[in-house]
């Protein structure tokens, strides 16, 4: 899933949630963008999400290969924009 997503501090290039027992969202962003305000600042971003079974070393797998990993939330990311009749 892609989204445009706004944040207080610049994001980190990718997150690791783990959902439940078994699953993990993956998080990545790019195009992070600064904005200033009168109020300060806060950061503009796409981010690339997906779901997939959560293992004890997945942070280390996904830190390992970050530019396979990115590929495959946005290859999911642009199947699940598809539009269907």
């Amino acid at each position: 899933m892609r989204d445009k997503t706004e944040y207080s501090a610049c994001p980190p290039p990718y997150k690791v949630e783990r959902i439940g027992e078994h699953s993990a969202k993956v998080s990545f962003v790019e195009n992070a963008v600064e904005i200033k305000t009168e109020s300060g600042s806060r950061w503009e971003a796409d981010e690339y999400s997906l779901t997939v079974v959560y293992t004890a070393n997945l942070e280390e797998r996904v830190n390992s290969n970050l530019s396979a990993w990115f590929q495959r939330a946005k290859d999911a990311s642009a199947v699940e924009s598809t539009p269907t009749i």
